[in-house]
């Protein structure tokens, strides 16, 4: 099964693409004559002998039609096997739009999406395709189905590695194609526009999800200046206590102890009155349960 993964360069694989062999036909006036099957680097060689000069004609939803010179090649995408017809199609457009025949040839693929059809076992993958930081093709889709599965190896990760700045500068230059990408495509701003979608949807799911836990337990409880002061002026007193068992006379420290312990008792005292939302908040809390309890329709 392919997987591929983006913000990586990937470059096909020649030794595996160059063996891909397609089951030809020549198309007479009055008959069809069958051929013997040629692979695609065999095509590719007769391009470069005739000066990168050629014709397709990839109109047709089941046929490629070719002209190299004065051969002519025909070849039916379902009989010839749809994984090496789709790749010599998006080369042989690849090639023509760049008048280049090795840009076709070692151009980074970068994948963006994939796709699953609801009706059949197909499955589409989506890419873009550089030459540098030129953007030859904006979209293209190879479709991985049976029996025309393509093989794991068709796309291979460019991991070349020479110097730590080779490899920073790589990422950089695939950073800039997406983002050029996204910003001067039609197939980029639209799949820009839909993260920015999804995630404006998961935005309302979260908002969604917190005014419900609201309405169940109500806003959470602030610590305010009058708790955290109380806290410390707690401490203190509790502390003060402790220095007094240690250091103070038998006599004398019961009376400052019982002194403090009034002190440490009063400011309690202010603590839990400005802390009396606290039990409002939770009984509020407990009837908004328990209505909502009421509420569930019963078996």
């Amino acid at each position: 099964m392919l997987k591929f993964e983006q913000l990586i360069p990937y470059h096909i694989n020649l030794e595996l693409v160059a063996n891909l062999k397609l089951e030809a036909y020549t198309r007479g006036k009055t008959e069809t004559t069958s051929l013997n099957p040629i692979s695609i680097g065999d095509i590719f060689e007769k391009i470069d002998a005739n000066k990168g000069e050629f014709i397709i004609d990839d109109s047709g939803s089941f046929s490629l039609d070719i002209s190299i010179g004065t051969d002519y090649y025909s070849f039916d995408k379902l009989k010839c096997g749809g994984n090496a017809a789709q790749i010599l199609e998006i080369m042989l457009n690849t090639t023509k739009k760049t008048a280049d025949l090795r840009a076709a040839i070692h151009c980074n693929w970068f994948y963006f999406e994939e796709d699953t059809h609801l009706e059949e076992p197909i499955q589409n993958f989506y890419f873009f395709l550089c030459k540098g930081e030129q953007i030859i093709e904006p979209e293209v889709c190879i479709s991985d189905s049976i029996p025309f599965s393509f093989p794991e190896s068709f796309l291979l990760k460019n991991k070349d590695k020479f110097t730590a700045n080779a490899v920073k500068n790589r990422n950089a230059l695939t950073r800039l194609c997406y983002e050029k990408w996204q910003n001067e495509t039609l197939p980029g701003r639209i799949y820009a526009t839909k993260l920015k979608m999804e995630q404006e949807a998961e935005l309302k799911r979260l908002k969604k999800e917190q005014e419900a836990e609201l309405a169940i337990f109500g806003n959470p409880i602030p610590i305010n200046k009058p708790v955290r002061h109380s806290g410390l002026w707690i401490g203190s007193i509790f502390l003060i206590l402790v220095l007094v068992a240690v250091f103070v006379p038998e006599h004398y420290s019961i009376l400052i102890f019982l002194g403090v312990i009034w002190l440490m008792l009063c400011e309690l005292f202010e603590l839990l009155k400005t802390q009396n939302y606290l039990q409002e908040m939770i009984v509020e809390s407990i009837e908004k349960l328990i209505k909502g309890i009421a509420r569930i329709p019963r078996s």
